[in-house]
């Protein structure tokens, strides 16, 4: 149960940072934005490790840390932010519903997970949510598929990707070291890359004064969002396996639209409840499934051992 109650509080917080998004980027571009995001929550880890120790990895470990670390905290956020220059809106949240079933396959590739029927019912049906819930229509997607629209499809996939492999490599490093340093370094690697990049919008660096809500957002996704998300996240894949905890992803979209319908006004129709509402039956049965099972599996292997040691 603490696990849930876990994962649940992590959902929140990240559907949460698109509306942060928005106050941020209000008074900051895009690229001051990431350092400062990564900077801070690199600085939380720090804080936070500081009084209990450092770890030297093994030099196979800080390679994939590092590199990790640039492709989730750099190179994703960047594909996000080209592909939604070049595709249309429609696209992307068709593709954002592939999320959790690209890094349950990946899963699968890499780390040998398995994915039984039950797990591909659950994806397939909680995508058909999330399309419903984004209002998707046909006439959206069979406009004239242009080269630019492709490429920042691709790209977009791309992105997705990137997040998958945070996901797949932490479940693997999370066995092996601690989660909450992982997650420090590659958060530091992160950010130095962006501030190679981005540096000269340091320049733009608005005062709190001038832009408390800017501001305050920024500290949302440093400290909730980066810092204590991606913690918790690495906390959770040493406990469950990457396809499985995957599933939670599919939650997101529900919790922003409640999110935005509240703090920005924004429309909650009939189709989003029918969506959303599809996507919370379709994870809350397959969970109380899991868990009566497990139960009953439980209580026929104590019954067994019971019988052997009389």
């Amino acid at each position: 149960m603490p696990l849930l109650i876990l994962l649940l509080l992590l959902q929140i917080i990240w559907s949460s940072s698109f509306v942060a998004m928005k106050f941020a980027l209000g008074d900051m571009p895009v690229g001051l934005v990431m350092i400062l995001r990564y900077g801070i929550a690199s600085l939380c880890f720090f804080l936070f490790g500081a009084y209990r120790g450092f770890h030297s990895f093994s030099k196979k470990t800080w390679l994939l840390v590092l590199m990790v670390g640039v492709i989730t905290f750099s190179l994703s956020p960047f594909c996000q932010l080209k592909s939604l220059m070049l595709t249309q809106v429609i696209d992307v949240s068709v593709l954002v519903s592939m999320e959790p079933l690209i890094t349950a396959l990946m899963a699968s590739l890499i780390l040998k997970e398995r994915i039984g029927w039950d797990l591909l019912f659950v994806f397939l049906v909680s995508a058909t949510g999330v399309l419903i819930l984004s209002g998707i229509t046909w006439e959206g997607l069979s406009g004239p598929m242009t080269l630019a629209r492709l490429f920042g499809n691709l790209l977009f996939l791309a992105a997705l990707g990137c997040e998958a492999i945070y996901s797949t490599t932490g479940r693997y490093l999370s066995q092996r070291e601690d989660p909450l340093k992982v997650a420090a370094w590659m958060h530091l690697a992160g950010f130095l890359v962006n501030l190679l990049i981005y540096s000269p919008t340091l320049r733009e660096i608005p005062s709190f004064t001038e832009a408390k809500s800017s501001w305050t957002a920024l500290l949302f996704l440093a400290i909730f969002c980066s810092f204590i998300g991606y913690a918790g996240w690495y906390l959770l894949l040493k406990k469950i396996p990457a396809s499985r905890l995957a599933l939670s992803l599919f939650l997101q979209p529900v919790i922003g639209s409640l999110t935005g319908y509240l703090l920005l006004n924004e429309r909650f129709t009939k189709q989003t409840a029918i969506g959303a509402s599809l996507i919370v039956f379709t994870l809350l049965s397959w969970i109380l499934m899991n868990y009566k099972f497990r139960k009953e599996e439980k209580v026929a292997t104590d019954s067994l051992t019971t019988r052997c040691n009389n």
